[in-house]
Parts: C-alpha cells; sequence; structure tokens
C-alpha cells in the first residue's frame, strides 16, 4: 500500500491511476475541508461527483481507468490510500 497527500486545484488534478487489476483506493480530506469533485480527466465541479470533508470513499478502478479530482476555487489536500508503490 502506499498514502499520499495530493494537493487538489480547480484544475482536473489525478488522485489514482490503475495499477494491478483491481486497484482499490481510499481517499478522503479533514473535517472542515473543501468539498472534492470526483470523476475523470475531465472532471468538473458541475458533473464531478461530489466528496464532502471527512468521509472517506472506496473504489476499485480496473482497465486503465484513472481517478481525478478539482474545487471550485484555491486548493484542498486529499489523503490517498492505494495499492502499489
Amino acid at each position: 500500500m502506499k498514502a499520499e497527500r495530493i494537493t487538489v486545484t480547480t484544475s482536473a488534478t489525478k488522485l489514482v491511476t490503475k495499477g494491478n487489476d483491481p486497484s482499490p483506493w481510499i481517499i478522503r480530506t479533514d473535517a472542515g475541508a473543501a468539498d472534492v469533485f470526483l470523476g475523470g480527466a475531465d472532471v468538473t465541479a458541475a458533473d464531478g461527483y461530489r466528496m464532502t470533508p471527512d468521509r472517506p470513499l472506496s473504489g476499485e478502478l480496473f482497465g486503465g481507468e484513472e481517478l481525478y479530482g478539482t474545487v471550485t476555487a484555491g486548493t484542498q489536500v486529499v489523503q490517498v490510500l492505494r495499492r502499489g508503490g
């Protein structure tokens, strides 16, 4: 497993890259943080899946998928735990 802290900006920021199938991941932000919107490389706040602060999300990636995040303003640190190195 690999743990990272990734700073998400108003541009789509890569959070998780597919490793070996399946490629599990867990992400979260701290309480009081800004919402982060999740999706593909073209994610926006208007169409992304809204991740609220201090509510961990988990999933798996398959077949070359990647997970991106964006915020509406400024930056937000996202904690990522994923398989791989």
